[in-house]
């Protein structure tokens, strides 16, 4: 948090209610760390925790004015990053019943955690499983994505294939791993599969 006592901390509020983009900058440093730790705590993913941040200090500054208004700026801070990785985190749901999952995954006791682990563990033993079954093209294309992070063009000129096959493959494999679940009684939630925003972005509906 902002390293100056605590006059000084709301001073730096004001600043920025204000307008002042130095402040701004030195506000973004102050909480820049504890707002990463944060969200990568609740989604799990680099790029997504990176975008988070960026829109939550982009709606910090476009309602700035309210800094200078609230008795507890910093909760309100922490809050609005809170609320944004949630905002992610449901758009990413499948449908209501994965949704209550990733809801019990972020809210889950101490006591659970264990129990999730092994739930966890046996999804993605299950889906490893499914993946054993498809082609050799198909489950490089995907562990390029998801193990390595690669988009959809350095997977192509990996593997000597059209960015539009490698899209084409990605679709596909996400598609036979929700229905392989689902044929196995899980309802594991596939967005926890995907690592790359394009990947994420191809997500079957």
């Amino acid at each position: 948090m902002y390293s100056g006592q605590h006059n000084n901390e709301k001073e730096l509020f004001q600043l920025v209610a204000a307008g002042d983009e130095i402040a701004f900058r030195q506000l973004f440093e102050a909480y820049k760390k504890r707002l990463l730790a944060l969200v990568f705590r609740l989604c799990k993913t680099e790029t997504a925790t990176e975008d988070i941040l960026q829109e939550v200090f982009i709606s910090i500054w476009q309602h700035r004015e309210r800094l200078a208004e609230l008795e507890e700026p910093s909760l309100y801070i922490l809050t609005t990053a809170r609320n944004k990785t949630f905002k992610y985190l449901r758009k990413l749901s499948l449908d209501k019943r994965m949704q209550q999952q990733v809801w019990y995954r972020i809210s889950a006791t101490a006591d659970n955690q264990t129990q999730e682990q092994v739930e966890l563990r046996e999804s993605q033993a299950l889906i490893e499983k499914g993946l054993s079954l498809l082609s050799r093209q198909k489950q490089t294309v995907y562990w390029l994505s998801r193990q390595q992070g690669l988009n959809h063009e350095q997977i192509a000129a990996q593997l000597n294939l059209s960015k539009s096959r490698v899209k084409n493959i990605i679709v596909e494999v996400l598609q036979y791993i929700r229905q392989y679940l689902q044929n196995h009684g899980t309802l594991f939630p596939i967005f926890l599969l995907a690592t790359s925003p394009e990947l994420i972005s191809h997500l079957p509906l």
